[in-house]
């Protein structure tokens, strides 16, 4: 029915937002410590902090020391052209 089919598709929707199924498409979960506050951008860091990084299969600890930032993008506008 149509019903159960939306139910199936939702279903697998939020089972593709399971945090062990993010980590097994290749995605890690970086955690400063000693807090284990997530990390989401380069200026979460520090250099010399420590980290603990999250696989599918295990745990990594990581300390800093360098960091890149991405070059800025520079969004053209078509009144201004810049």
């Amino acid at each position: 029915s149509i019903k159960s089919q939306m139910i199936d598709g939702l279903y697998r929707r939020i089972k593709g937002l399971d945090p062990s199924a993010v980590l097994g498409r290749g995605y890690t979960i970086t955690r400063r410590l000693p807090g284990m506050q997530i990390i989401s951008n380069i200026h979460d860091i520090d250099l010399y902090d420590r980290l603990n990084i999250e696989f599918v299969d295990g745990t990594a600890r990581a300390i800093v020391d360098k960091k890149n930032l991405k070059p800025q993008r520079i969004q053209v506008n078509k009144d201004n052209k810049k």
